[in-house]
């Protein structure tokens, strides 16, 4: 295992992680900052990206998010995430790759998609104010 210095750890993070009081300003972060990180590498794992976004927007530990917990918090957020997922990277990482990025069946990732597919979808759409300009 390579050794990772604190200061190479620092550059790899993305600059700014805001506190965000809504859900919708969460999807709209890591949407962006998707990608920021993977358009200008179409080979990285997309389903592993993603879950790491969600987990710096959420602030859910990853073992967290990755453990069987059935705690309120954390399942809602892995929920979140993986509808994320789905939605943002769909043609590119199929139902079971997303729920084995999660540690999960995929089956798991219908039943997030459909509590929180919509939230989502329409977190990202855009505003009428950003299709006018």
């Amino acid at each position: 295992m390579k050794f990772i210095s604190p200061a190479e750890r620092r550059a790899r993070q993305p600059a700014f992680v805001p506190t965000m009081a809504d859900d919708a300003a969460r999807f709209v972060w890591m949407e962006r900052e998707y990608h920021r990180i993977t358009d200008p590498r179409p080979f990285i794992n997309q389903c592993a990206v993603a879950r790491s976004v969600g987990v710096l927007a959420f602030g859910v530990p990853l073992d967290a998010l990755l453990s069987t917990s059935k705690e309120h918090a954390i399942t809602d957020a892995r929920q979140k995430i993986m509808a994320f997922s789905r939605i943002v990277i769909s043609p590119r990482c199929s139902w079971e790759q997303i729920g084995r990025s999660f540690n999960r069946h995929y089956s798991t990732v219908f039943h997030a998609v459909d509590k929180f597919g919509e939230t989502v979808e329409h977190a990202l759409e855009p505003s009428t104010d950003e299709a006018i300009a």
